[in-house]
């Protein structure tokens, strides 16, 4: 699903290690999941589109170098 190699910095100075093939490492994938989890719950989202919607949008976020959970959850309250 990650088809980008490219990798930019977070405003947290974090950056992802976004491989060349587009893999996340193991505890970027738990982190990547939670995310999702975290934002479904708290907002009672069941629908598995929604969750889809949601998790794209993490993914895009992990594309753009963000792995950080705080700041993940920040970007994901600020969306739509």
């Amino acid at each position: 699903m990650l088809g980008s190699s490219h990798c930019a910095f977070a405003p947290s100075g974090e950056m992802s290690s976004l491989s060349q093939y587009g893999m996340a490492e193991s505890a970027e994938l738990k982190i990547l999941a939670n995310a999702v989890s975290d934002y479904c719950a708290k907002h009672k989202i069941t629908d598995d589109q929604e969750r889809d919607a949601v998790a794209i949008r993490v993914m895009g976020l992990y594309r753009q170098g963000i792995i950080d959970p705080a700041h993940l959850s920040a970007k994901l309250e600020g969306w739509g």
